[in-house]
């Protein structure tokens, strides 16, 4: 005699399938954010995208970048629903809404704290940091100093800066390498 096929059977089959009686209203609004999500992302990579690329050179800082400017744009749609809520009189659904996106920016300060905690374990320069550009500013003062302590000519120190200014275009990334040798 055959055995019945109970729920659980079916479930381990992948044969059980639950009815939602809501199914006919969400259907065609999972269809149409389905819809609106593949065109925003025909010119938007998203963060899926973004992972994919990290074991092909894309780094955890631009990983981290990535999520953190999707939580930007993110928070600036709640502010516009914040504002549209507010304008049609949903004083609840606006302070709703606030919560949600205060939720939103605190998430994102602590994942900028973490990155700077963790570079600071690291050792990692921050070459975005105040300090790091003011340093910057300062080696460039002095070579021009330099420049003009020689009594070159203008036209020769325009020259000099032109060409060393030609040469920095890749200085971030020539830095990076050069420091990621000599971490192996």
């Amino acid at each position: 005699m055959p055995e019945e096929n109970t729920d659980l059977q079916k479930l381990e089959k992948h044969e059980f399938v639950f009815k939602d009686p809501y199914e006919s209203q969400i259907s065609p609004i999972r269809e149409m954010k389905s819809k609106l999500l593949a065109n925003y992302r025909k010119n938007h990579p998203g963060l899926f995208e973004g992972i994919e690329r990290t074991n092909a050179g894309f780094n955890t800082d631009q990983l981290l970048n990535a999520i953190l400017e999707d939580f930007m744009m993110s928070a600036e749609e709640l502010l516009g629903n914040i504002l549209m809520a507010e304008s049609n009189g949903d004083i609840q659904s606006s302070s709703n809404i606030t919560y949600k996106r205060a939720d939103l920016l605190k998430l994102a300060a602590d994942i900028v704290q973490k990155k700077k905690e963790l570079s600071q374990k690291t050792g990692e320069i921050d070459l975005n940091s105040p300090v790091f550009m003011l340093f910057q500013k300062l080696c460039f003062e002095k070579l021009v100093q330099a420049l003009q302590d020689c009594k070159l000519p203008p036209e020769m120190i325009n020259l000099v800066l032109s060409s060393w200014q030609e040469k920095m275009k890749e200085w971030d990334k020539e830095l990076k390498k050069a420091l990621k040798e000599l971490e192996e």
